[in-house]
């Protein structure tokens, strides 16, 4: 059994929160950036960082590769040192803790091919590699999860600078898009979230059942 969450995200703050997060940068080519979601004393959704090691990063070179690492340590019947480090992260989630945000920078179809890409892939499709494509986009990501199981995903243009965003929980009802905010990103984000929320006292139950 997972502890009790103490706040639901409101989806719509949550997408304001990450979109302002995105504007909000002045400069590219940065490393990426993993936070939590919270809300203020007036109910207003925020995000602030998680500190990571940037060397971290730069080791990882896919940061998809350090969110496994983070789940399979979290997730994992624990070892003593990762029961300790499961417990240090928890210590410093803030008293309304909604979610996991990650920032990172990628590229993305050209925007005349966005929608139609989109649809070929969630027909289960293929599609060109975005860093072949000539007139590919060069994009800012912030990919979330909250304690609702809603996905959410908002990403900036570098040349245009245009910003846009969506979130789901099965269809996405806020969103021209007809289909889910999906992939191994949230994916990942969600086992952490989720091992996040439960006890190490709770893993450690789980494990002697299964005999392990």
């Amino acid at each position: 059994m997972t502890q009790s969450n103490r706040f639901h995200a409101d989806p719509d703050e949550v997408l304001t929160s990450l979109k302002t997060m995105l504007n909000d940068r002045k400069e590219w080519d940065e490393l990426p950036e993993w936070g939590v979601l919270y809300t203020d004393p007036e109910g207003h959704v925020h995000n602030r960082p998680l500190l990571v090691p940037p060397q971290m990063w730069i080791d990882a070179g896919d940061p998809k590769r350090l969110l496994h690492l983070f789940a399979s340590l979290l997730s994992k019947p624990p070892a003593a040192q990762a029961a300790a480090q499961g417990e240090y992260l928890r210590r410093m989630l803030p008293k309304d803790f909604a979610g996991l945000c990650l920032r990172t920078e990628g590229w993305g179809a050209p925007q005349a091919q966005a929608r139609e890409f989109h649809q070929r892939l969630q027909a289960g499709g293929s599609i060109p590699r975005f860093e072949t494509m000539k007139d590919r986009q060069e994009l800012r990501l912030a990919t979330a999860v909250d304690t609702g199981r809603f996905v959410y995903l908002a990403q900036q243009a570098r040349q245009t600078m245009h910003l846009e965003g969506f979130y789901s929980r099965g269809k996405s009802a806020n969103s021209d898009r007809d289909s889910e905010v999906s992939g191994e990103v949230p994916a990942l984000l969600s086992q952490i979230l989720q091992a996040l929320l439960t006890p190490t006292s709770v893993m450690w139950a789980q494990a002697r059942r299964n005999g392990l």
